[in-house]
């Protein structure tokens, strides 16, 4: 089945460059289609689904009208891709957590002003039991002299409803304790871009600070859940785009500086870790 999806996904690359070629950029139809590898998964300071490997996402996004796109999106994780059950290394939970997501993105621009922007997206995991939908809303005040202060909120809730693993089968509440299933996430930070070449280079960087209400899965966390200090870049050519950026992630969260949201007295949590990393790398086609 990875061979064949591996097959799929060659052929449609190839086949949206190809195309593109034939495209002029100033007759563009609004799709972009593309690839992104993160060298961990961090996301709210945490390690997503305990797992500190690489990801894959693909995405493919179309310009229904002006501010109002659509898109989808894959999650693979890299240690699953390329791997075979009866490998040592392999671990049937790799392919558990990987997804298949859909949603619209809808942003407004008042130039010189500000931006904002909305999006409502639902990811459908391989194991449905960590499915989620997450909606999100963000306010960028692009008058702001020098840089530009932000603010986004962040709203997950979890659909799945039994666990599959196998041996086993437990109701979402008897695996979490409880019935809560939505988390929120607030983040505010500043931004600064520059353009190195126009219509050809950037670089954009900033800071941005993460609070999280966690009640997901058992768990009951308020507290700030991390400071992200970033950098990115971006390079065009023609009509691919290439980028690439890093990221230090400060855990300051008494729950979240573990390798799990757990207590910081529990016996069950792993060793500190305040201080995360992680790069980014990615190639698109606009036409």
């Amino acid at each position: 089945m990875k061979k064949v999806l591996k097959g799929l996904l060659a052929v449609l690359t190839f086949t949206t460059i190809f195309i593109a070629a034939e495209v002029k950029a100033s007759d563009g139809i609004g799709l972009t289609v593309g690839v992104d590898y993160w060298s961990s998964y961090i996301s709210k300071g945490m390690y997503s689904y305990g797992d500190q490997q690489g990801w894959f996402f693909p995405y493919a996004s179309f310009e229904l009208i002006s501010g109002l796109s659509v898109g989808v999106c894959g999650e693979l994780n890299s240690a699953w891709v390329g791997s075979k059950s009866e490998e040592p290394e392999y671990n049937g939970a790799q392919k558990d957590y990987n997804a298949f997501g859909g949603g619209l993105d809808y942003e407004y621009s008042a130039e010189g002003l500000f931006t904002a922007s909305v999006g409502l997206w639902y990811y459908r995991t391989k194991n449905n039991f960590w499915s989620y939908g997450t909606a999100y809303a963000g306010f960028d005040l692009d008058m702001a002299p020098f840089v530009t202060p932000f603010v986004m909120v962040t709203a997950e809730h979890y659909t799945g409803d039994n666990t599959t693993e196998k041996g086993f089968k437990e109701s979402y509440k008897e695996y979490s304790g409880n019935s809560n299933r939505t988390d929120i996430y607030l983040q505010a930070g500043l931004k600064k871009s520059v353009e190195i070449a126009k219509d050809v280079a950037g670089l954009d960087f900033g800071a941005v600070v993460g609070y999280l209400r966690l009640r997901s899965f058992g768990a009951n966390i308020n507290d700030i859940s991390d400071i992200d200090f970033f950098v990115n870049s971006s390079v065009t050519y023609g009509l691919v785009t290439f980028t690439g950026g890093f990221h230090y992630v400060i855990v300051p969260s008494k729950e979240l500086k573990y390798d799990a949201p757990v207590k910081e007295d529990s016996p069950y949590g792993g060793e500190k870790d305040i201080h995360r990393f992680y790069a980014t790398f990615g190639a698109s086609v606009s036409i």
